[in-house]
């Protein structure tokens, strides 16, 4: 069952911002004409890139939970959670980096020191389908 990342406002808002950000930024660059070409194309690729990678990560993320595993899927970015090791799930605002796109999250504890943060948009579907009473 996949489960998808619930997205907070501020993370469409700080996307957008970046974008506009950006482009209002490249722009005096494509009117200058003293600024070498290679430059401009190459701040332009890279910019592109990161934006990219953010609209990825924001489109891209969710939790899916299997028979034995749980898969985490931000982007490009994976994790892979025996569902046997998990020892808890705790509600959190935790700012921590995570492959989570909100701050409504639930830390998932496994193994020896493990723990990842989630925010699945249906948190407590989400801790039904893992069998993991959620604390």
């Amino acid at each position: 069952m996949v489960f998808p990342s619930k997205v907070d406002t501020w993370v469409w808002l700080a996307f957008v911002i970046s974008c506009v950000g950006v482009g209002a930024g490249l722009l005096p660059a494509f009117l200058v004409d003293d600024v070498a070409p290679i430059f401009v194309l190459a701040t332009t690729a890279l910019c592109l890139l990161f934006m990219g990678l953010f609209l990825w990560m924001l489109l891209g993320t969710d939790y899916t939970v299997l028979e034995d595993e749980l898969r985490i899927r931000s982007g490009p970015f994976r994790w892979v959670v025996d569902r046997a090791h998990i020892q808890g799930l705790t509600r959190t605002r935790n700012p921590r980096s995570a492959p989570a796109l909100s701050l409504d999250r639930i830390e998932i504890r496994y193994g020896a020191r493990g723990r990842v943060f989630v925010s699945p948009q249906d948190a407590v579907g989400f801790a039904s389908a893992l069998g993991v009473p959620l604390e």
